[in-house]
């Protein structure tokens, strides 16, 4: 191996790990800006989890929007320097014409909803539900 090629190795080894600390640290700022706006934020602790979504960035700003019971809120969470600063609500919960698909299984199903992106049934806090089946009561597509 030449210099050359040690260098431009070195150089590739050295953009991937800041790659991956990168995509780490979107997951771990995701994960504290749900939780944040879902439970540490007294307007929307009693919306379910899959009220909740995730719909951008703005510089180092994540963006979320809440979707439940035909009403809408939208706000970002603040970062700096890769540290939590805040939540800042944009527009606070009011009616709203757009409704969530998953909104519609909310009384008939007890907060679970499907997740066409996936095609799995999720339960209210977001994860996966094994046990969702036509057998369980529920559509095998979800509609």
């Amino acid at each position: 191996m030449n210099i050359t090629t040690v260098v431009r190795v070195a150089l590739l080894a050295a953009s991937c790990a800041a790659a991956a600390a990168q995509a780490s640290d979107h997951g771990d700022h995701a994960a504290r800006c749900k939780n944040a706006v879902m439970t540490e934020t007294a307007e929307f602790q009693d919306i379910p989890m899959a009220g909740f979504s995730q719909n951008g960035h703005h510089h180092h700003n994540l963006l979320w929007t809440i979707h439940w019971d035909g009403q809408t809120a939208t706000g970002s969470c603040k970062f700096h320097d890769g540290h939590f600063k805040g939540v800042e609500i944009h527009t606070h919960l009011k009616h709203s014409h757009h409704h969530k698909k998953s909104e519609h299984y909310k009384g008939e199903y007890g907060g679970f909803y499907y997740d066409r992106h996936v095609a799995k049934w999720r339960d209210p806090d977001g994860h996966v539900c094994h046990t969702c089946t036509p057998e369980n009561g529920f559509p095998t597509r979800g509609y």
